[in-house]
């Protein structure tokens, strides 16, 4: 890949990862730290309910309109899935993901200051192993809009 579909690339994902912070954000509890979500109960039918991240209170489903976060049909473990991936899973996994697009913004730097110094061989690989990084993180989010077929990791 060329610098500018790196650069192209870092700024799609960024996109990305807005988007995902964005809807994360949207079903957190006024603001403040979501309630831990978990899979209630068992058997076909299960509910995906929130529980204190304070106070460990056991999970309940309450009466009110937006309890519980959601009902699964639990034939494979869905409920499970779904409860792991609650919002401040998704907004840790985004801040994870940004400190290694800013690590890619400090060894694109240190490229241009250690050109022709003894540095520069060990600068220029730091700065791709980063690109493989990001590319590998792009590729769970293949398909979305605006993505190419350039970025497909090889395997």
């Amino acid at each position: 890949m060329t610098a500018a579909d790196v650069d192209s690339l870092v700024s799609w994902l960024g996109q990305q990862l807005d988007e995902d912070q964005r809807v994360a954000e949207a079903i957190r509890e006024g603001g403040l730290q979501a309630p831990q979500w978990q899979a209630a109960g068992e058997g076909t039918w299960v509910a995906v309910t929130t529980q204190d991240r304070y106070l460990g209170d056991p999970p309940e489903i309450f009466e009110a309109v937006d309890e519980p976060v959601a009902l699964v049909a639990n034939r494979r473990g869905e409920a499970a899935h779904i409860a792991r991936w609650d919002p401040d899973r998704v907004l840790a996994e985004v801040a994870a993901k940004r400190r290694i697009l800013r690590r890619w913004e400090t060894a694109k730097d240190a490229v241009a200051v250690s050109a022709g110094t003894v540095l520069a061989g060990a600068a220029r690989l730091r700065l791709q192993t980063v690109e493989m990084l990001i590319l590998d993180l792009a590729q769970p989010m293949a398909g979305r809009p605006g993505w190419r077929d350039e970025w497909a990791a090889g395997g």
